[in-house]
């Protein structure tokens, strides 16, 4: 017995060391200074907190309740604290990361997925996006279905993973634009979920069915006293954009994440675009490589999130770019492991090499990591633009009953 216990911690150490350290600073990275930085609290904050403060605007428009409904709460419990206003979407960017390492180990091995995450971890979009108290970061729940999905199609847990699939595709309802996701998932994939269902016990697909409908339940009821909650919901604008503003809006999306973005100091450093110069390298470098492997099931995937998004971001309805994070960053770490690999291929057997190799492609991650570390920890919130947006305190709900 001993033995086996001394043969699993040689073996586990490293990578149980390593994991727990990329825990810590992912927790350290979401979670410090939540309410200092920024200090106060932005416009769209204050909207979004007003919404949650009402359970009546929640229950007559229900579209990302998933944040309202648990922000409310703790609303209720806290004392006009900025940190626990920001705290909800905190945690939802640390599941995030939990489910994007989980997806990434499964298509590659863990080091890819570990690299993955510290790119995404650090990056200035992510951290404006989940250190925010908005609902915007529900846009990155795209990664639970695409983790539902894979689970479906890889697990003898099948009751287990019904009931999740149940409740995801429930909750994707209430998530402005999954719910197209969903439903083109269970399009492609009608065959492997009608044959999974086929062999889930009766009392499975009833649990399953049974929380799909009564979550869905108050989104159907309301879509069907407001057409608006059934297009917010759907992801569609209130007025169809003309077509000179569909192709604005189009090219505005690849504007902002290699040359520059619109001026939007809630959200992110002047002009300055979403990815550094590293990342846009790996980026193309990834598309190269998703390309040449596009007869993959992830690439097509990947390619079919990627079309929709885009799409629902060009109609200017209430999906925004944030949906696209997981896509960018899986493309990126992509095209970081085609480098490696065909570095090492060059130099199959010279260690020497190989360890210039690993040492250069280390060194661009860090430069890379510490730019967006350092553009949103202190260029963004340092920026007079910045604080002149972010100048509501938490004092103004005392006029609303928490």
């Amino acid at each position: 017995m001993l033995t086996r216990v001394r043969q699993l911690l040689v073996l586990t150490w490293k990578p149980a060391l390593i994991g727990a350290i990329t825990l810590f600073a992912a927790v350290f990275l979401l979670f410090a200074h939540l309410g200092t930085n920024p200090a106060q609290l932005s416009p769209n904050e204050v909207s979004s907190l007003s919404t949650a403060q009402r359970l009546g605007s929640i229950a007559s428009n229900p579209v990302n309740s998933p944040f309202y409904l648990p922000e409310h709460y703790l609303m209720r419990l806290s004392a006009h604290s900025i940190t626990m206003d920001r705290l909800l979407p905190a945690v939802y960017g640390l599941i995030t990361l939990i489910l994007f390492f989980g997806i990434l180990k499964f298509w590659d091995d863990a080091t890819t997925a570990l690299i993955g995450v510290v790119l995404m971890g650090t990056s200035a979009w992510f951290l404006n996006t989940v250190r925010l108290a908005t609902p915007d970061v529900l846009m990155l729940a795209i990664l639970a279905l695409l983790a539902c999905g894979l689970w479906l199609k890889h697990t003898f847990k099948r009751n287990l993973v019904m009931l999740f699939c149940g409740v995801a595709a429930a909750l994707s309802l209430y998530i402005p634009g999954l719910i197209w996701f969903v439903i083109g998932g269970v399009i492609w994939q009608r065959r492997t979920v009608l044959h999974e269902l086929k062999r889930t016990r009766l009392w499975g697909r009833i649990i399953a069915l049974s929380g799909f409908i009564v979550l869905a339940a108050p989104f159907i009821l309301a879509s069907s006293r407001h057409v608006t909650t059934l297009l917010f919901g759907l992801g569609l604008p209130l007025k169809w954009p003309d077509t000179p503003q569909l192709l604005k809006n189009l090219i505005h999306i690849p504007e902002s994440i290699f040359y520059k973005t619109q001026p939007n100091p809630t959200r992110w450093l002047g002009t300055l675009p979403l990815l550094d110069v590293f990342e846009d390298a790996m980026f193309l470098l990834g598309i190269y490589v998703l390309w040449s492997y596009r007869e993959l099931s992830r690439t097509r995937i990947l390619t079919a999130i990627a079309i929709v998004s885009i799409v629902l971001i060009t109609l200017g309805g209430e999906v925004s770019y944030s949906i696209l994070i997981p896509l960018v960053y899986v493309t990126i770490t992509a095209g970081i492991l085609y480098l490696w690999q065909a570095w090492a291929s060059v130099f199959p057997r010279n260690p020497v090499a190989k360890g210039v190799g690993i040492a250069l492609i280390t060194l661009a991650i860090i430069l890379s990591c510490n730019y967006q570390l350092r553009r949103y920890f202190v260029a963004w919130t340092s920026s007079p633009t910045t604080k002149a947006v972010f100048n509501r305190t938490a004092e103004i709900f005392d006029t609303i009953s928490r």
